[in-house]
């Protein structure tokens, strides 16, 4: 279904095709399921491949992670994507498709070569409309709209959510160097606490497997369940902990932080623009920030706080719900394709 172009100044809502740069919802939590879930009837998706683009009919284009589609094992693969992305551009600015990006993260978490820094900066110089989805992301010119990253409240509750243990820790989701789970595990070895157990959840890249495997056959305290779990076994492993521990060396955007609030569970994460953000919108009492790095008196302290005072019934996530998520998407496309249309 190709969709025919609304007149500048209509007052009908165009049905619009949106091509992603991600794959399709699987039936685990991500967050291209936020965009199609609860999305108006106007918008019908269509999801990447190289082919796609060049033979399916679209009115948008929408990326994530854009360096994702540049990125290869071989220097063949990375060279021929470089040339087809340029070609993708090509065909984009003489069809007047507009590209639309997420604002994910303000730089990829793994460096690229000049090569795709290039790219990226013309894939950028590209782009009609950028979405951030926290207020603290900075604006690129004119070109940027919010849609706030969406809590999984709804999603979640077919699932059955136990109690909270006391004394249980939990680190979870895709487990990278920059999350700091190294960090994590030292401090907790050095923690005397008999009481506390750590678990860690997640499917380890960059050689952290070894390592975490290590750590927990030497400290009986600690388990790990070492791989992508579905949702069911995220939402009992989240609901159990007293406490998740999020020890991000970088941290601007994460799934991660509201995975855990949608669940009502206190976090831990460094301090950040966009924690200290988080922490004012949901209330006391729910998000717990550390300086610097990780230690063992950040992690007894904030459970201090979780056992001694009150706080809310629930974290406030107003605001967050999908069909606004959906909504605002849905006006960005629109906006994004009068913008083309604006300047043919």
């Amino acid at each position: 279904m190709f969709t025919r172009k609304i007149p500048l100044g209509s007052a009908e809502r165009p049905q619009l095709t949106v091509m992603h740069s991600s794959p399709p919802p699987d039936g685990t939590t991500k967050y291209i399921d936020q965009i199609v879930t609860e999305a108006p009837t106007e918008l019908r998706f269509t999801y990447f491949s190289w082919k796609a683009v060049f033979t399916e009919k679209f009115d948008v284009f929408h990326v994530h992670w854009p360096e994702v589609l540049l990125r290869s094992d071989g220097g063949l693969g990375r060279a021929a994507k470089a040339l087809t992305l340029v070609a993708m551009l090509t065909k984009f600015r003489l069809t007047r498709v507009p590209i639309i990006q997420t604002l994910h993260n303000l730089k990829p978490h793994e460096s690229g070569n000049r090569l795709e820094r290039v790219l990226l900066g013309l894939l950028n110089n590209s782009t009609a409309l950028f979405v951030r989805i926290n207020p603290v992301t900075p604006l690129v010119g004119d070109r940027t709209v919010t849609v706030l990253h969406g809590h999984y409240r709804g999603r979640f509750s077919q699932y059955d959510q136990p109690e909270a243990v006391e004394g249980n820790l939990l680190h979870f989701g895709l487990i990278r160097p920059y999350k700091g789970v190294e960090r994590l595990v030292e401090v907790f070895e050095m923690m005397g606490d008999r009481q506390l157990n750590l678990r860690i959840v997640g499917d380890p890249s960059g050689g952290l497997r070894e390592t975490i495997e290590l750590s927990v056959a030497r400290d009986k305290r600690m388990s790990a369940l070492l791989k992508f779990v579905a949702d069911d076994v995220l939402v009992a492993e989240v609901c159990k902990a007293e406490l998740v521990i999020l020890p991000y060396t970088e941290m601007h955007n994460s799934g991660a932080l509201l995975v855990t609030l949608s669940l009502n569970r206190p976090v831990l994460v460094p301090r950040t623009d966009t924690s200290e953000a988080i922490a004012k919108e949901v209330g006391p009492g729910w998000v717990f920030i550390f300086d610097g790095t990780l230690a063992a008196s950040d992690i007894s302290a904030a459970l201090e706080v979780i056992r001694s005072s009150d706080r809310s019934v629930l974290p406030h996530l107003e605001g967050r719900d999908w069909e606004n998520v959906g909504e605002g998407y849905y006006d960005a496309y629109v906006q994004a394709t009068r913008r083309v249309q604006r300047f043919r």
